[in-house]
């Protein structure tokens, strides 16, 4: 599901497997996203980011300082729409938090 994380800051890096999708805010039905939905919230997905292996993807948390509430809309890809009836990918991912804003004092 399309989110923002309430933390400061993310690394993530995707060793194996489809990468995450971001998008920019733009693109984003930030009035479905406020009110819980969780669809509909990118009508767009030419605007969706796919990272691929081995990229690294750098996110500003909602408590990122200056932004707050505002941070990367993204989420895991949608594995669901694999077809042929085979099972979904395995994914190798790394991520890194940084979950205290004071290391910016």
């Amino acid at each position: 599901r399309w989110h923002q994380d309430w933390y400061t800051g993310r690394a993530i890096v995707t060793y194996v497997g489809p990468g995450t999708w971001a998008v920019d805010d733009a693109a984003v039905r930030f009035d479905r996203l406020n009110a819980g939905a969780t669809d509909g919230l990118v009508p767009d997905t030419e605007s969706v980011y796919r990272m691929t292996p081995n990229s690294v993807l750098l996110i500003k948390g909602n408590t990122w300082p200056g932004i707050s509430g505002l941070g990367l809309t993204h989420k895991s890809p949608d594995l669901r729409t694999n077809n042929g009836g085979r099972p979904p990918p395995k994914r190798l991912v790394l991520k890194a938090d940084l979950a205290d804003d004071r290391v910016f004092d």
